[in-house]
């Protein structure tokens, strides 16, 4: 059985879905932040050079279970998706102290315009945090937010 989730943050929402055997009953809390992902959790692993600056999901269960877990996204756009090649596009979770990838499938039927991803493994659940992530800033730049930039001006001759 799969559990499909509409979750989100007051202003947008983003469908999860958490993978269910249906052998035992299990509560577990998911909730979407349209955010750059939490303080101090920006550190990327090899082959990573960048997770998604505008969402994250937080899944929590009391129970020690793991769990295939698919992301969704409506406007690729908007989440900053712009290759689907699995060499760029990436499943990634938060391990502690950095963002890794996860091995992952991209649904066939997935289009930069909207689609998911899928663990291919079963992801813990206790404390899981995961979004989108890029081995490639030009194939998936993803969102960026400038803190600042500064012009000058020059003649143009």
């Amino acid at each position: 059985m799969l559990s499909q989730l509409y979750i989100g943050d007051g202003t947008k929402y983003a469908p999860i879905r958490v993978a269910d055997p249906g052998a035992t009953l299990m509560t577990v809390t998911a909730q979407y932040y349209y955010q750059k992902p939490i303080p101090n959790k920006t550190s990327v692993s090899a082959p990573l050079v960048k997770v998604s600056d505008v969402e994250y999901w937080h899944i929590t269960s009391a129970a020690s279970i793991r769990e295939e877990v698919r992301l969704f996204w409506r406007d690729g756009a908007e989440s900053g998706i712009k290759s689907i090649d699995p060499a760029y596009l990436k499943f990634v979770k938060f391990d502690g102290s950095n963002w890794v990838d996860e091995p992952a499938a991209i649904a066939g039927t997935s289009s930069t315009a909207s689609g998911y991803i899928t663990s291919t493994s079963a992801l813990p659940l206790s404390d899981l945090y995961i979004t989108f992530g890029s081995t490639d800033d030009i194939a998936n730049p993803l969102p960026i937010q400038l803190l600042s930039f500064t012009a000058h001006k020059s003649k143009i001759w």
